[in-house]
């Protein structure tokens, strides 16, 4: 593997969690709580399965074979 798969690994990870900055008190996550993400921009909406920390507003896409970003398909 070369450095572009790192590179990849890095994107994926980002468009994939949040991390909330402005939680009151450091902590790990725990992304226990599974919801979904319904997600406007453009006269457009999409939603995502997520799994939501139990502490604060971050949360983590629930990644499928296939699905690298846990997007739900009408």
């Amino acid at each position: 593997m070369g450095s572009g798969h790192l590179r990849l690994r890095k994107v994926l990870k980002k468009e994939t969690e949040y991390n909330d900055k402005i939680r009151e008190n450091k902590h790990k996550c725990e992304f226990d709580i599974p919801c979904i993400l319904k997600v406007k921009f453009n006269q457009k909406i999409e939603y995502y399965n997520v799994k939501k920390c139990n502490k604060c507003l971050s949360f983590k896409s629930i990644r499928e074979p296939g699905n690298v970003q846990g997007h739900i398909f009408r």
